[in-house]
C-alpha cells in the first residue's frame, strides 16, 4: 500500500485493474448515453472472444506494472520498510551515515619525575590483555608534564569495539620504539570507557526514523553521537539567566552547556557547532577542541567524559546453571551496558524486560543493582553525566539450593 495525498493505494493484479476499468467505461457509457445501433446503451463483457476485453486486460497488466513501479519508488523513500541497502542510501543523504564503531578510551594519570619535564606525545605505546587478545592503545593528544607534577592523559585503541580490563591494568607508557618514557616517573590508568563495533541496520533505522524535527539541543547530541570514533554522547544545557544548575554532577552557570562524549573524534567541535552556539562549561577538567572555519574563524569547545561506574549485579533464577548458561548471561548482560545512554539509570525493570525479550533467558526470576556489591537494590541513582559498565567478573547468581 502507498499513500499519497492522504489516500491510499494499493497493488492491484491484472484482473483487479482491467475489471476496475471495465466498470469505468460501462459506467461512462451509461452516463453518457452512448447507445448502438439497436437504441441500446452501450456495455462491454467479460469475454475471451472479445478484442476489447482483451485490450483492457493488457492495460490492466500495464496499470499493475506501474502501481508495483510507484509502490518500489515509495518504499524505498519509506526508512520503516525499505531494504538495508536503500537505508544506506538514505542514511548518507540524512547526512547521518552508519557508525563504522568506536574507540576504547581511557583516562591515565602520569606523573613526571622531579628530573624535568616529560613529554607525552601520540605515537607512545601502551598495551593490555584481554580475552587472550593483546590491545594497543595511543595517547589522544601531546601532553606536557612539569617535572613532580601529574597530568591527565587519555589513551584510545587502536582498533574498534568494547575492550574491557580492570582499574588501574595499564601501569606502563612507552616510546614507538619500546623504550622508557624519558623522565615518566608512574602511569596507571582508570576504569576504560568501552567502544563500540560497526552500528546494526536495526540501530540506524531507528536513528534515522527519530531524526525528524528536532531542537538544537537534540539535534547536537545526535550530532555527537553519530561521529565515527564517538560510541555516546549527550549535551545539556542550563536555560536560566539567573540561576545555576547541577547537571551531570556539575554546577553548570545560566545559559551555558556542557557536554559529555565517550570516545573520540576530532570532529567533536565542529559537530556541536554546526547546532549549538552557547558556551560550554569548564570547571578546570575539562577536555578541549577547536574548529576553525573556513572564514578563518575559531570556535573553542570543552567537554567531559562520562563518569564510569562499575555495576555489580545480582541474578536469582529458578533452576541451577551451567558454566557456559551463567557465562552466556553475563555477556548479555555486558552488552547492555554498550548500548545504554550516558546518564541512563540501571533498573530491574529494564534488565529483566531487556533480556527477556527473545525468551532466552526465561531461567531469570529477578536481577538486582548495585555500585559496591554489597548494598543491593533496584534501580541505580546516577547522574546525568554516569555510565555503568557490566563485566562478567562483577554479575553474580542467586540459584536455588540443590537437594542433591
Amino acid at each position: 500500500m502507498v499513500e499519497l495525498d492522504g489516500r491510499s493505494y494499493i497493488v492491484n493484479t491484472p484482473t483487479e485493474n482491467a475489471l476496475s476499468l471495465l466498470d469505468y467505461i460501462n459506467q461512462f457509457m451509461v452516463d453518457n448515453d452512448v447507445k448502438n445501433r439497436k437504441g441500446e446503451v452501450v456495455q462491454f463483457k467479460v469475454s475471451l472472444a472479445s478484442p476489447i476485453w482483451l485490450l483492457i486486460i493488457g492495460i490492466g497488466y500495464m496499470a499493475t506494472v506501474c502501481q508495483r513501479i510507484m509502490y518500489a519508488v515509495a518504499q524505498a523513500f519509506n526508512i520503516a520498510d525499505c531494504s538495508d541497502q536503500q537505508l544506506l542510501s538514505l542514511s548518507k543523504i540524512a547526512r547521518l551515515p552508519r557508525k563504522q564503531g568506536s574507540y576504547t578510551t581511557v583516562a591515565c594519570t602520569a606523573t613526571a619525575t622531579s628530573a624535568g619535564v616529560c613529554h607525552i606525545t601520540p605515537d607512545m605505546v601502551a598495551k593490555v590483555e584481554y580475552e587472550g587478545t593483546e590491545y594497543t592503545f595511543n595517547p589522544i593528544y601531546a601532553v606536557d608534564i612539569a617535572a613532580g607534577a601529574s597530568e591527565e592523559v587519555v589513551l584510545i585503541c587502536t582498533v574498534t569495539g568494547p575492550v574491557y580490563f580492570a582499574l588501574g591494568a595499564i601501569t606502563e607508557l612507552k616510546t614507538a620504539t619500546e623504550e622508557d618514557v624519558p623522565n615518566l616517573e608512574s602511569f596507571v590508568s582508570g576504569a576504560p570507557q568501552p567502544g563500540s563495533g560497526v552500528e546494526s541496520i536495526s540501530s540506524l533505522r531507528t536513528r534515522l526514523m527519530t531524526n525528524e524535527a528536532i531542537s538544537p539541543l537534540a539535534g547536537a547530541s545526535q550530532g555527537l553521537n553519530a561521529l565515527d570514533g564517538v560510541s555516546k554522547a549527550v549535551v545539556l544545557y542550563n536555560p536560566n539567566y539567573d540561576s545555576s544548575m547541577i547537571l551531570g554532577g556539575k554546577t553548570v552557570p545560566p545559559k551555558k552547556a556542557i557536554v559529555f562524549v565517550q570516545g573520540y573524534s576530532d570532529k567533536i567541535a565542529q559537530e556541536y557547532y554546526r547546532h549549538m552556539t552557547a558556551q560550554t562549561y569548564d570547571d578546570g577538567t575539562a577536555r578541549h577542541q577547536s574548529y576553525t572555519m573556513e572564514n578563518g574563524q575559531n570556535f573553542s569547545m570543552n567537554y567531559y567524559a562520562p563518569v564510569a561506574v562499575n555495576l555489580f549485579i545480582k541474578v536469582k533464577v529458578s533452576s541451577l546453571l551451567t558454566a557456559e548458561r551463567k557465562l552466556e548471561i553475563q555477556r548479555a548482560l555486558q552488552a547492555l551496558s554498550n548500548s545504554r545512554e550516558i546518564g541512563a539509570n540501571y533498573t530491574t525493570a529494564y534488565l529483566i524486560d531487556s533480556m527477556d525479550t527473545t525468551l532466552r533467558y526465561h531461567e531469570i526470576l529477578d536481577i538486582k543493582v548495585s555500585t559496591d556489591g554489597v548494598t543491593w537494590s533496584d534501580s541505580t541513582a546516577f547522574n546525568e553525566g554516569n555510565i555503568g559498565l557490566i563485566a562478567p567478573s562483577r554479575v553474580s547468581f542467586d540459584e536455588p539450593v540443590s537437594e542433591a
